[in-house]
């Protein structure tokens, strides 16, 4: 019964992912990480709306690709719409978003999972809810990176593009 168990599981989820880049009409499941423009510097934690944990001393704009990586813990503070997000671009760590009921939006770019570099060393991403992530653009993974992803606590993501 256990291993009946740990397929379906593995098909639910499998299932649940082809779903959600056919229907919600994702360009590209393996893509290559956009160029950041914006780097986390906060070290193991922080909220995302305190510019000094930001490359450059300003939150992150619409126009910005972010790049989040390390061992960091990050609490959005409100709503807030970027580019792009890339988790783990240059390492594998394990990072966790607390989306602490609010929205990110990802506007015209892509939610990426993975490093830049398609190391094979494992990378985790935690998103806990209570909130939501909106992505009009892509969803990728990329394909030479050992990706786990976990969502917790009614997190929503909607991916349309």
């Amino acid at each position: 019964m256990g291993n009946q168990r740990k397929k379906r599981s593995f098909c639910i989820r499998w299932g649940i992912l082809f779903f959600l880049i056919t229907a919600g009409g994702a360009g590209s499941l393996w893509g290559q990480s956009p160029t950041p423009t914006k780097t986390w510097i906060a070290g193991t934690s922080g909220t995302w709306g305190t510019a000094a944990n930001w490359s450059g001393g300003t939150i992150p704009t619409t126009s910005d690709v972010v790049a989040i990586d390390g061992t960091s813990s990050i609490t959005l503070d409100a709503n807030y719409t970027v580019k792009s997000v890339v988790f783990n671009h240059n390492n594998a760590n394990t990072v966790t978003l607390y989306l602490n009921n609010h929205t990110l939006t990802i506007s015209g770019g892509s939610l990426n999972f993975g490093q830049s570099a398609g190391a094979t060393t494992p990378s985790n991403v935690n998103i806990v809810g209570p909130g939501s992530i909106v992505v009009t653009g892509d969803l990728d993974a990329n394909e030479k990176a050992i990706n786990t992803i976990n969502l917790y606590n009614g997190v929503s993501i909607t991916v349309s593009g």
